[in-house]
């Protein structure tokens, strides 16, 4: 599907507006393509999950073709409170790329690949094309629950204009205190349960979900922001439709 005036359109408003929501709270919106600077920042905040193995450029490869991140700047403090990044994959079957751990796009291949214990749920779901992966969602200690998110969404109306993606995905940390950050804020249509166990070295999450928007699907979300503001009303979010309802309880913690 090929983005038309009127996607582009409603995408610079959805900006806009988040430039707007952020403005009334003293906040400014910036985005960058240099993710040293993004990884730099984030190993110095606390209270983080640190950097994704798939946003952190020590890991995988990433440049300013193919990445960006993000970040919220404090008018009265000059401070950095809050960042995102996205990375675009250019892949036939991302369920694929988790199972053979090739996602990262490292440069040399492993010999011995310890293996992730995927759901068969997620095993179901086919992603391909031009996928953007977010990552290191973060906002500092003193700025939650303040209503920051919507930078959040609007890190992947940039990236769906700017890489013109065809799906969004994120991969979500079982926490349940941050149930209603991840699936309010991230403001996803679906997600299954993906990797048993956690991620290597964050013992606390016991499992990993995938969460996934098509293009279609995140240009209605953007749309519904924009017609809770011109209905002057906040915006309603609705919770992310699970396609195999029968598998587990919801999961939560954002790690997108």
């Amino acid at each position: 599907m090929r983005l038309n005036l009127q996607d582009c359109t409603d995408i610079q408003a959805h900006i806009d507006l988040t430039k707007e929501r952020l403005a009334q709270l003293g906040l400014s919106l910036f985005v960058d393509n240099d993710m040293t600077r993004f990884s730099a920042y984030l190993r110095r905040q606390p209270k983080t999950h640190g950097v994704p193995n798939t946003h952190d450029p020590e890991v995988t490869y990433l440049h300013p073709g193919n990445s960006f991140w993000v970040y919220v700047r404090d008018k009265a403090t000059d401070r950095i409170v809050a960042c995102h990044s996205q990375r675009l994959l250019v892949t036939d079957d991302f369920i694929e790329d988790c199972v053979t751990q090739t996602y990262f796009e490292d440069l040399t291949p492993n010999l011995d690949q310890v293996p992730i214990g995927l759901y068969p749920e997620a095993a179901q779901v086919r992603i391909g094309g031009r996928v953007l992966l977010g990552g290191g969602l973060y906002v500092h200690p003193d700025w939650r629950s303040r209503g920051l998110l919507i930078f959040n969404r609007c890190s992947r109306s940039i990236a769906i204009r700017h890489f013109r993606g065809d799906f969004l995905v994120g991969t979500l940390l079982n926490t349940p205190n941050r149930q209603g950050m991840a699936m309010g804020g991230v403001a996803y249509s679906h997600w299954v349960p993906c990797i048993r166990g956690g991620l290597p070295g964050k013992p606390q999450a016991s499992d990993v979900i995938m969460a996934w928007s098509s293009r279609a699907e995140w240009l209605s979300t953007i749309r519904r922001d924009l017609a809770a503001r011109d209905a002057g009303r906040p915006r309603q979010v609705r919770p992310a439709v699970r396609r195999f309802p029968q598998a587990g309880a919801a999961a939560a913690g954002s790690h997108d």
